[in-house]
């Protein structure tokens, strides 16, 4: 991956990245790769954006991931 993203994770071998880079959102969304963004802990705070790996994504679909997140 880019040595420029700034990804987090809470634990080693969860699936679910956080990351506060708003081109990055937009960069997702316009290739309409679906992620978890809303203010959080309170309606009025900051939106907190995650890429949340599951077991219904195929191969393609990390792939696809991969790619945006390369580009």
């Amino acid at each position: 991956m880019s040595q420029n993203l700034d990804l987090h994770t809470t634990e080693e071998d969860f699936p679910v990245f956080r990351f506060d880079d708003v081109n990055l959102l937009q960069n997702l969304q316009e290739h309409q790769i679906i992620i978890s963004s809303f203010p959080y802990p309170s309606p009025n705070d900051p939106p907190v954006h995650r890429i949340v790996i599951s077991a219904w994504h195929e191969k393609e679909d990390l792939m696809a991931l991969i790619r945006v997140l390369k580009s």
